[in-house]
Parts: structure tokens; sequence; C-alpha cells
């Protein structure tokens, strides 16, 4: 009987005809409960990180009526202007969604990713069902829906991108595996699909070379040799070129940096360890951190990134030999085809701004990789060890359930997750100053400051311009917190050279520094330039204000304060800084 148990529950995944409806939703309600025992306390966790310029900060967010912006401002994305490189309007919109039912309210945020983590799960089933059995594909989707590696993509909002377009990728799969003739509704639905993929994040793109791949080596929907395979895949790459012309209007070209590693052949080094942190993280997912740094290599030839180059180079070229070697051989061979597409849109090839590496760009990889590795293994293999499978995959999805919530909590707030990420990765100058943000906001500004010295004293170098200057500009916030404005002010005229754009807020700062050190002409200056670029800025109004209450002319900050409060009634500093001169004045009067 011991025997007979677990090749039973093997049937019961396969079973075909239950007799009843409802017992094929037994396998969705695991994965279910799964995701609600390994991330329920995500909902509890706050806003962290790129969440609050994605959400928390941005105005279009929380106006769903400007919903038609979301896919023609490219500012629309992130409070962030840099940022603004990104289309992504489908992930605006699921943004502005929660924020139409929770307001600011994390936890809302956060059910809904664990629902679309759960809708992934469900997507896995609809799109490799047809191809790997039942059996293997409901296996699948319960090691994706608790696998450690995936936890980012569910626990960081600002993922939810990752999220949208693996659902609606795998979605489109589905159906272009179900399309049995051209224009037929599988077909359209395969199309609508893609095009929102596409809308949810750029790597989807990655999809039109896979779904080829997949035909061959599985003959669905048909022999791709068939005559109506033009007529299928033309809707498709039309589809994506409408989308990449509908980018280029709106956003314009992609921005490029620097080369991570200073060169091409650099950049490729540190991407071949890319690659393998990756595939160890799918067998070994528990050395999880917030943020990874790849360190350039030494001077050719460095043995570890040529190492990772070699590994990277068998493994693609064992793709392709094993491809013609039998079933499972060839299912290893898209297993492995599927990694490589799938990550190339974040090769860095093409240096783009962001992260080299990060746990949230595999969810699409591993949603392909883990069914198709399923189906290599075989479902007789798992009926031929089936009490040793079943001890086995108890013990890793309780060590995987145990990974995922000790996690949880770590993005439970800024501090939290920045106290981690600054121990994890000591030289990433992006996790080092957000920690030191964190400490201006807590009244820390001693720690502050002998941190981001430590930044500057080491000459660390980011291929990011963006990092250096924000370096500057918390060190002089820090600066300013510390009652050192001329040193301050230094620091802001650094930031804002390094800048392709100067923040308003650094203006504001600079501003400030500039009068809190003497010099009240620079400060009104800096504020009247800004005026001239838009008069109903309230921000600067109230600027100006405190720079005029500094200079004891107090009814010219009374009319700059009142100026702001006309331009924006909802101006609480504002009003309260009026509030505060109008009691100086009648104090003066008597």
């Amino acid at each position: 009987m011991l025997k007979s148990m677990p090749a039973s529950i093997l049937s019961f995944f396969g079973k075909k005809d239950t007799g009843s409806r409802y017992f094929r939703l037994v396998p969705y309600l695991i994965v279910i409960l799964l995701i609600a025992a390994a991330y329920g306390g995500s909902l509890r966790n706050g806003f962290i990180w790129d969440d609050e310029t994605f959400m928390v900060n941005n105005k279009y967010v929380h106006d769903i009526s400007r919903w038609e912006e979301y896919f023609t401002t490219p500012e629309s994305i992130s409070s962030e202007p840099t940022l603004s490189r990104m289309y992504r309007p489908v992930q605006t919109l699921s943004f502005a969604i929660d924020a139409l039912l929770w307001g600011k309210k994390a936890g809302g945020f956060h059910l809904t990713s664990l629902a679309l983590h759960a809708a992934c799960c469900a997507a896995i089933i609809f799109a490799f069902g047809l191809l790997i059995g039942r059996t293997l594909v409901i296996a699948s989707a319960i090691i994706f829906a608790v696998h450690p590696a995936l936890s980012e993509g569910v626990l960081s909002l600002s993922a939810r991108g990752n999220q949208l377009y693996t659902l609606f990728s795998l979605l489109s799969l589905g159906a272009f595996m179900r399309v049995a003739r051209p224009f037929d509704r599988n077909h359209f639905f395969c199309l609508a699909t893609l095009s929102i993929a596409l809308l949810s994040k750029e790597p989807a793109i990655a999809l039109i070379a896979l779904l080829p791949v997949l035909q061959i080596g599985f003959n669905r929907p048909w022999e791709f040799q068939a005559k109506q395979t033009l007529l299928l895949y033309l809707p498709l790459v039309i589809s994506v070129a409408l989308f990449l012309l509908l980018r280029a209007h709106v956003v314009g070209a992609a921005k490029v940096v620097p080369y991570w590693g200073g060169s091409l052949w650099a950049t490729v080094q540190m991407q071949a360890e890319v690659f393998v942190i990756y595939l160890s993280l799918l067998v070994w997912p528990f050395s999880l951190q917030g943020r990874y740094v790849i360190p350039p290599p030494a001077p050719f030839p460095d043995p570890a990134a040529i190492g990772a180059l070699l590994l990277n180079v068998i493994l693609i070229v064992a793709g392709v030999v094993t491809y013609r070697a039998g079933d499972r051989p060839k299912l290893l061979a898209l297993a492995i085809i599927w990694f490589y597409i799938s990550l190339a849109p974040v090769s860095n090839i093409i240096p783009i701004p962001g992260s080299m590496l990060g746990e949230r760009f595999i969810y699409f990889a591993f949603a392909g990789v883990i069914p198709l590795l399923a189906a290599a293994a075989g479902e007789s293999v798992f009926k031929r060890h089936a009490i040793i499978a079943a001890c086995c995959g108890a013990v890793v999805l309780s060590s995987w359930l145990v990974t995922d919530i000790t996690r949880t909590p770590v993005w439970r707030d800024n501090k939290s997750f920045f106290t981690l990420a600054t121990v994890q990765v000591p030289t990433s100058i992006a996790v080092q100053v957000r920690m030191a943000q964190e400490e201006i906001a807590s009244k820390e500004t001693d720690s502050a400051l002998r941190r981001l010295e430590g930044i500057l004293n080491s000459r660390s170098v980011s291929p990011l311009q963006r990092d250096m200057a924000l370096v500057h500009y918390w060190y002089g916030r820090a600066l300013l917190a510390a009652d050192r404005p001329p040193e301050a002010y230094r620091e802001f005229r650094i930031s804002a050279d390094l800048f392709e754009e100067p923040r308003k807020d650094l203006i504001l700062y600079l501003a400030e520094a500039a009068a809190r050190s003497g010099d009240f002409r620079g400060a009104l200056s800096l504020l009247e330039k800004e005026l001239k670029k838009s008069m109903e800025d309230d921000s600067i109004w109230n600027g100006m204000g405190n720079v005029y209450l500094m200079t004891g002319d107090l009814s010219s900050a009374a009319s700059s304060y009142q100026q702001a409060l006309r331009i924006n009634p909802r101006n609480t500093e504002a009003a309260s800084n009026l509030q505060f001169v109008l009691r100086r004045q009648a104090l003066k009067t008597h």
C-alpha cells in the first residue's frame, strides 16, 4: 500500500476523466495554498526601493482617468525621469487599478502580486499541458509556485512587469499550440495576448523567437514546413513590428550606457558569469540576495570568467548536438534554448540602464525551463521511483517553503531590506546610497556621512553616471542635515553636473544650501531660473518663500507661499509656512 500511494498521487494529477469537474480544480487549489503559505506574510509588507517611484510617488498611477497617457507619455511609468526610457503601459495600468482599489495601502498591491503569481502557475499548465502531459505540467506549476529564486518576482512590487509579461506570454504560447488553422479564435487570442505581453515589459519580444523553436520541437500546432506557417507567424511578426514602432514613437531610442565591464569582451565575460549564477539558482535557490554585483573580470585570462564562458558554450553546443538524439535529449535541448533566448533581451550585450543581474529577470525563463526539464526527466521516471520521488519532493518543497517564508520579512520595509543588502553586497553603490537615504530619514546623519564618504574615498565607479550623481546628491543632503551648507552646496553642484537633467528637488536643495551659506542672491537666481521654465510650480514658489523667510523679507515670503497655495491648495508645507509667516507679521505689528 505504501508503494502504491505516491503512484496513486501521480495518477490523480494525470487522470483525465474523474467524473467531477471540481476534481480537476484540486491542483490549482494546491498551488494557491502553497503560494499563501510561502508568501502570505507579504500582505504585511510595504513599498520597497523602486516601488516608491513606480507607485507611491507616481501621480499618473493615482489618477486612473489618465490611463490613455500610460500609452502615450513616457513619464507615466515612473516619477524618476531616468526611468522614462522604458515603455510598460500595462504595468502602469495594473498599478493604477491597485491604487484605485487600495489607495496607498501596500498590502493590496501585494495581494495582486500573489494573485498574478498563481495565475502564472495556471498559465504554465495551459501553455505546456498539451506538450508534456498533465502530471508533469502540474508538478511544474507546483515547483514554480514555491521556487525561492522566483521570490523577488513575487515580493518586489516593482517587478510586476515580469509577472505580467510572463502571464500573457504563456497564454499566448498556449493559444499558439491550439491553433487549428490561421486566423481561428486561438490564433487571434495568441496575437492579442502577445501584444499585451509586449506592452507589459519589453523582454516579451523573446517569445517571437521561442514559438518556432517549440513548434519545430513538438510539431504543434503543425509541422513547421507546412504552407500555413507563413500565415501563422505573419500577424505575430507584424504585431512585434508595430510595438517597436509605437515604443520608438513614444519613448525614442533605448537609453544605452557604457559597457558594464568597460568593453564588449569584458561584458560578455561578466554576462557568462551571470548565466552561471542563474543556473545555480535553478538547482540551489538558497544563496539569494536583494542586489547582485558582478565585478569586472581581471585582465585576460581571468580563470573564473573564462570558465563561466566555456560552461555556457558547452551548454549551448550540447543543446544543439542533443536536439536530434531522441525525445528526452530534445526536451533537454529545448530547455537550454528557452533559457538563453528568454534571457537574451536582458543579456546586456547592448548595455542598458538598470542592473546586470537580478532574480526578477529569471521569472519568465524559469516558467519555461522548469516544465521542459520535468518533461526531459519523464513521467516514467517518477512512476518507476515513486516512493523516492515523493520523499525527495516533500523534502525539497519543505526547504523551499521555509526559504520563502523567512525571506518574505526581508522585503517588509526599506530599513529591513537595505540593512541586509549592505551586508550581502557591500560594494554595491546603489545599495549603500539607499541605506544612507534611510539613515538620513532616521536622523542617523553621522552614519550616513561615513557611509557616503566611504564610497567617495574608495573611488568606486559605476557604469551608470546616475549612480555617482546620487552619491553626491545624498552626500549633500547629509551635509545639509549636519548643518554644513557650504560643503553641501559643493556636492549639489557636482551632482547637478552629473545628472543629464537636474532633478527639481536637487535645485531646491541647491538653493537652500546657497541661502544657508549666506548667498541669498544666488539662491533666488536659481529659483527664478526654474520659474521661467514653469511659473505654475508650487514647490519652486514654496522654495522662494523659504529663501525670503531666511532674508527676513516676510512680505515676499508670504506672497510666495500664497502663490504656491494658489497653484496647489493641498501643498501642506506651503500652508504651514504661510501660517508661520502670518504669525510673525502679527507679532511684529504688535
